[in-house]
């Protein structure tokens, strides 16, 4: 006979599933991240350098968090370079994917995609506004999450064009670097790609 919480784990299971198909993988992503962080109790991974290799990634904009944790956990995208933002979710591939997320031990392992020498570094917002002096600062939103509020000096080079056109950034690699966004997802992807380039000295940040 079933307990009652293997019950209850059965019906979430089940209730998961039904939520996740026929949605879009996009809206999927967020819905399963936020039910691992409300329902599982499950902490997000704090590096989400392997989900970098994700040629779609920038592809939703505000919901990179959301795609990068499913993928790296190995519940959503097996490890492939595209995930399929619009693709929408069949109903065997949502049971999948709700297992994955109820089970860890069905889940795949995603290995490092972008590797550098070290990790970007986080800088404080609230140091950074005190040091400007000397650090380029490059705002990566978009340009009119930048219109509606930016530190002064800050270039907007939203970050689609800075990791397509590495030469919009300071010519010399020793210069210091901070890249800024509202919570310090998107700048840590630009910060990573800079290391990559060969840049020394980057930072990055989050007003939140």
């Amino acid at each position: 006979m079933q307990t009652k919480s293997a019950v209850t784990e059965e019906c979430e299971l089940r209730e998961l599933a039904k939520r996740l198909t026929g949605v879009t993988r996009q809206a999927a992503a967020q819905i399963v991240h936020e039910w691992l962080l409300i329902v599982k109790k499950e902490a997000d991974e704090p590096d989400i350098t392997p989900a970098y290799r994700l040629m779609d990634l920038l592809d939703c904009h505000r919901c990179v968090q959301h795609v990068a944790q499913v993928y790296i956990k190995g519940i959503m995208g097996d490890g492939a370079p595209v995930f399929g933002m619009q693709t929408t979710i069949s109903a065997r591939e949502a049971e999948t994917i709700a297992s994955r997320a109820a089970d860890p031990t069905l889940r795949h392992g995603v290995t490092p995609g972008v590797e550098t020498t070290e990790a970007p570094r986080r800088l404080p917002y609230e140091d950074l506004k005190r040091m400007r002096e000397g650090v380029h600062i490059i705002d990566v939103r978009d340009a009119e999450e930048y219109e509606e509020g930016h530190l002064p000096g800050a270039v907007n080079i939203p970050l689609a064009r800075c990791l397509d056109a590495i030469e919009t950034l300071p010519a010399k690699k020793d210069e210091t670097i901070c890249f800024v966004c509202a919570k310090g997802v998107k700048s840590r992807i630009a910060a990573a790609s800079a290391m990559q380039a060969g840049y020394k000295n980057v930072f990055y940040a989050g007003e939140a």
